[in-house]
């Protein structure tokens, strides 16, 4: 996986968003490379047949086409992957990932299921707390505004996630990490009220 993981540095390190800033899509990539190795040795998918080595490498580079083009990215991925993987992959794995990429938010198989899933888990929870609140940073709006979106749009979209996963796995892990959301928002609220806990 070294050379697979210095093509995605290059491509992805040195990038910046704004709804996370410097290096995000190569650390999330990489935590969804763990998350689908993680959801693929479950107790749930125990005895399937997974190819973990493409799995591995699609994850990686699943969202390799934000850098590219964003309206785009799963197309762009495919490309990137084609173009850029051809001389470590024999030609039925280059294809089997670029499909895999392709269609990781449209999934058509085993592992686009699981690339799926754990790229919706990474989503949520304290990674996905830091990318929101980097976007209003960025945007230069206030935390009583990042509060009132969330409340008003944020909070409702993160809950269909759950509903959106596919594996039960995913589906409990995501209901785990959101409860943080809710619980780091309430927090959130109380501080910005200018409350105190009176029994200290």
């Amino acid at each position: 996986m070294k050379a697979f993981d210095e093509i995605a540095r290059r491509a992805m390190l040195g990038k910046f968003r704004k709804d996370g800033g410097a290096g995000y899509t190569y650390y999330h990539c990489r935590r969804v490379m763990r998350l689908a190795l993680a959801l693929a040795g479950s107790d749930e998918l125990r005895g399937r047949e997974i190819d973990l080595k493409a799995l591995s490498v699609a994850a990686l580079f699943h969202d390799v086409g934000r850098e590219i083009d964003d309206d785009r990215h799963c197309e762009a991925g495919r490309d990137f992957v084609l173009r850029e993987l051809a001389s470590l992959l024999d030609a039925d794995m280059l294809e089997r990932v670029a499909t895999l990429v392709l269609r990781h938010n449209d999934p058509v198989n085993l592992e686009s299921e699981i690339i799926h899933d754990a790229d919706l888990i990474d989503h949520c929870g304290a990674a996905g707390i830091w990318r929101y609140f980097h976007l209003f940073a960025h945007r230069r709006e206030s935390a009583d505004e990042a509060a009132r979106n969330y409340d008003e749009k944020k909070g409702e979209w993160l809950m269909k996630h759950a509903e959106w996963a596919i594996f039960q796995t995913a589906k409990r892990e995501i209901e785990r990490r959101l409860g943080l959301h809710e619980s780091f928002m309430r927090e959130f609220r109380r501080e910005l009220d200018g409350r105190i806990d009176q029994n200290l």
